[in-house]
């Protein structure tokens, strides 16, 4: 429950014990705990749980975009969109390997591949894109008609990608074989 100022500014809140806490009150419990974070006495902080490669490298292409538009000294815009073409260019480069793959379904593929949802996620700097490519390169290799070790190794190593970015759920892949 909070309390306003005329103006409709939160000035305090009610807690569940009947207490009352101060908008000055939760800056300094919020000081207060990064202090001890800092000097390593807080009990809540915690280590990382994920890998540092799951946490850089779906980001990786997004990263190399932003360096190369700042290399040719573009402007924190002009860095923005270079983030933005490269996660572009690895989901349009997945999409190509994936209408290789296909001789059937290609229709199918290429519409779920273009529609305005996807391209746009492909041409933003969310790691969902590479994603996005990496599953329906993952499908175009299940549905080929001649898979053998080579497919396997290539779907495997899709799989490894997916995982890599979103760890255990994408490991639901693998019943698909």
């Amino acid at each position: 429950e909070e309390t306003e100022t005329p103006a409709g500014e939160p000035t305090e809140v009610r807690v569940p014990d009947g207490g009352v806490i101060s908008i000055a009150d939760r800056f300094a419990l919020y000081r207060d705990g990064l202090a001890a974070l800092e000097a390593g006495a807080a009990p809540t902080a915690k280590e990382w749980t994920e890998p540092l490669v799951v946490m850089l490298l779906p980001y990786f292409p997004q990263a190399l975009g932003m360096a190369a538009a700042r290399l040719f000294g573009c402007s924190a815009l002009g860095c923005l969109y270079g983030g933005r073409i490269a996660n572009l260019l690895v989901y349009a480069l997945l999409a190509y390997f994936t209408m290789k793959n296909l001789r059937r379904w290609r229709g199918v593929f290429l519409a779920v591949l273009f529609l305005p949802l996807s391209v746009y996620l492909a041409a933003s700097l969310n790691y969902d894109a590479q994603l996005l490519g990496l599953y329906a390169l993952a499908a175009s290799l299940l549905l080929r008609e001649d898979f053998g070790k080579k497919e396997l190794r290539a779907f495997l190593i899709t799989v490894v990608l997916m995982n890599i970015a979103k760890p255990w759920i994408n490991l639901l892949w693998l019943p698909g074989l």
